[in-house]
């Protein structure tokens, strides 16, 4: 029976949205740094990617309620359109010009220069992402900074495919893969969807990685691929190698336990015959003698030691530097609520249905005293779990040396297989023949998409500024760092002059000439307890401040009092601060000692 009209004139629609899109984006081309993203692109075009990606959801997860009432293949339709419709939402910003992103983004395109100049890997502890770049940019002849915007967005996609390709492994059933395929479809759980970062390149792979890994315990193609991806993982970034180690051990263990709860009288080399023995070894000793190589890891592999063996504890109260901040901007306790809605509803919607889902596992094994069918899936519902106490540790202070790795990057290690849980979930319910409580997880689903889009981009509407770097930001950190005297340095507000370094001359020239860390200027520029801001400083310095330094704080964080609009008008009046050079992006201040 052919799809029904609806949703073929749905699908239509869909594609027709996306073209509007793609036309409307490139007549509203970004005209200098905008403070939000959404508010500065039309309407329209928000209104089409949400209405596209909602189509292509709607359509796979028709498919799966219809059953063989369905054209076999129309699924793709919908899956064509959500691969499209995320395309399109992630390249919003680079269609209208935008040149990157502040941060470790624009470092991490100074570091594919060093490679593409080099030669060589130098002091990149992970240089796969880097090395992929730069032999991209060497066989193409396309920019740098190009590529380093437009990569991020096939990961983000393969990440979709690679989660689907996982479900036909953990679950038998067609429609339960299409469910995952369906909840994955549409949400971006963090930055790492639209960010350069070897974190985020790396952590994307991890599902693929785990389909490789179940397929090959039956075959020998499969463990050859397997082990020749494995080899190069460690040089991805460290932390995913360490979570993906974690994750296997894991699965190898509750293996054993499900094993041995199956097969009581059987041996011993029947429960261990599918530990990944050989894998865990592999990633291990790859790992350890590749990080062992760089210095920068003594500081974190001291902190773990001082932590965990003589008891010492790293001088962090993470919810009460939570707090400080929360009050800085003046948040009640209502209002904290709604942020945490906003910056984390989609992920709250999925972990609560990763809580339904392990309810409905363990009602099965008491039912059936078996975990077959469902013991895999119970491992990724384990993993998440783990996950989710180690960074709660963290919140409580109870694992403080997670400190050394920034934590909250295990936000989107949680969430990453949340989305197969939300396909257990509304299979179970079809099953029951509850459609209509079905039908409301569809809902969710589409309620996790909408909130995710919407605070994807930093805005006014999370409480951040955009991270917007424009071209005339490059232009004048380019001319500053290329005409400064070299005994003079900096100050900043919000934009480092190190990262725009990285970028402009390479990681590798920047770290030798420019320091890590530059002074803060001090609030409403030293004017409340000073007359000039010339007395703040002990030597002669250079401001490089960006339009975002200026209007951060007069907008998004008004509260926080920092700086205002008469301030920058009074810095211009200061004899002691000379402005010598202004594109109408970014001005660059000489200030002198008084």
């Amino acid at each position: 029976m052919p799809a029904r009209p609806t949703y073929t004139i749905l699908a239509i629609f869909g594609f027709l949205s996306l073209a509007l899109l793609d036309i409307v984006v490139l007549f509203f081309p970004a005209r200098g740094y905008e403070i939000s993203i959404y508010e500065s692109t039309p309407i329209i075009v928000w209104l089409c990617v949400i209405f596209a990606l909602f189509a292509g959801i709607l359509i796979v997860i028709r498919h799966v309620f219809a059953g063989n009432t369905d054209t076999p293949h129309f699924w793709l339709v919908g899956f064509l359109l959500i691969i499209v419709a995320r395309f399109s939402l992630l390249y919003i910003p680079n269609f209208r010009g935008y040149f990157g992103w502040q941060g470790d983004h624009i470092t991490h395109l100074g570091m594919i220069k060093d490679i593409v100049e080099s030669g060589s890997v130098l002091n990149n502890y992970y240089p796969v992402t880097h090395i992929v770049l730069a032999e991209t940019h060497l066989l193409t002849a396309l920019p740098i900074d190009f590529l380093s915007l437009y990569s991020t967005a096939f990961f983000s996609v393969f990440y979709i495919i690679a989660l689907f390709v996982l479900a036909s492994t953990v679950f038998q059933n067609k429609k339960m893969q299409l469910l995952a395929l369906a909840a994955a479809g549409g949400v971006f759980f963090s930055s790492y969807d639209l960010l350069l970062m070897p974190n985020g390149w790396s952590m994307f792979l991890i599902p693929f990685l785990l389909f490789l890994y179940f397929r090959s315990r039956n075959s020998l193609k499969y463990k050859v691929l397997t082990l020749l991806i494995l080899v190069t993982y460690p040089f991805f970034h460290p932390l995913s190698t360490v979570m993906l180690i974690e994750m296997l051990v894991v699965i190898g263990v509750l293996g054993i336990l499900f094993s041995s709860l199956e097969n009581r009288n059987s041996g011993l080399n029947t429960h261990f015959k599918h530990f990944p023995f050989l894998e865990v070894l592999l990633l291990s000793c790859i790992f350890i003698f590749w990080v062992l190589q760089f210095s920068r890891f003594e500081i974190n592999l001291m902190s773990i030691y001082t932590t965990i063996i003589l008891g010492g504890s790293i001088p962090a109260d993470p919810l009460a530097d939570m707090s400080e901040k929360l009050l800085k901007v003046n948040m009640g306790t209502i209002d904290f609520l709604l942020y945490t809605l906003k910056t984390m509803g989609s992920e709250a919607i999925y972990l609560l249905f990763t809580v339904l889902a392990t309810i409905l596992v363990f009602a099965r094994y008491l039912k059936e005293k078996t975990f077959r069918g469902t013991g895999m899936f119970a491992s990724f519902l384990i993993i998440t779990y783990l996950i989710g106490i180690m960074y709660l540790g963290y919140l409580l202070n109870v694992f403080s040396f997670l400190e050394s790795v920034d934590p909250v990057r295990f936000q989107a290690f949680a969430v990453l297989f949340t989305p197969l849980a939300v396909a257990f979930v509304i299979s179970h319910l079809l099953e029951k023949k509850r459609h209509s409580i079905a039908r409301v997880c569809v809902a969710l689903i589409l309620i996790a998409s909408l909130l995710s889009i919407i605070s994807i981009f930093p805005s006014p509407y999370i409480l951040q500024p955009n991270r917007e770097v424009t071209g005339m930001d490059m232009a004048g950190m380019d001319w500053i760092l290329s005409t400064r005297d070299k005994d003079t340095g900096f100050v900043c507000i919000n934009s480092p002059p190190t990262r725009y370094a990285d970028a402009i001359m390479g990681k590798e020239q920047s770290s030798r000439i420019m320091k890590w860390r530059y002074p803060i200027i001090p609030d409403h520029f030293g004017y409340d307890q000073h007359p000039s801001l010339g007395y703040c400083y002990a030597e002669n310095q250079y401001a490089a401040l960006t339009k975002m330094d200026r209007i951060m704080y007069s907008t998004v964080w008004e509260s926080v009092g920092r700086f205002d609009d008469k301030d920058f008008d009074r810095v211009n009046a200061d004899r002691s601060v000379n402005r010598i050079y202004d594109n109408g992006e970014t001005e660059v201040y000489y200030i002198t000692v008084v």
